[in-house]
């Protein structure tokens, strides 16, 4: 749809087919995650929802449930000039990094 006259023809069929394209693109590159794994959005909701209740789970925990949180969040911890830092795993490092861009950091 062209609004006014203020492109000429030639640019505007050019860059409609450009966007129709990028559409097509999208489109089939969605359609390929879903293949590849139809319920990662189910998946993706049960992780951050289990990523909000992490923190009071953990404070409830006995040593040992606290031990197994430990092992789902974290792949590693490293010990970097005198401190222990840990190594998210992908989801949690992906939550995370959403969760500073949310609050004005960069990814």
């Amino acid at each position: 749809m062209k609004i006014d006259k203020e492109i000429s023809d030639d640019i505007f069929h050019k860059k409609d087919q450009e966007y129709r394209n990028q559409i097509i693109d999208i489109t089939y590159q969605m359609d390929a995650a879903s293949k590849i794994n139809p319920n990662l959005h189910d998946t993706e909701m049960c992780i951050f929802e289990l990523a909000k209740r992490l923190p009071s789970l953990y404070l409830k925990a006995n040593n040992e449930e606290k031990a197994m949180i430990l092992r789902y969040v974290y792949s590693n911890f490293i010990l970097t000039d005198g401190k222990l830092v840990p190594v998210h795993k992908k989801a949690f490092a992906m939550i995370i990094e959403d969760i500073n861009f949310q609050n004005g950091g960069v990814r």
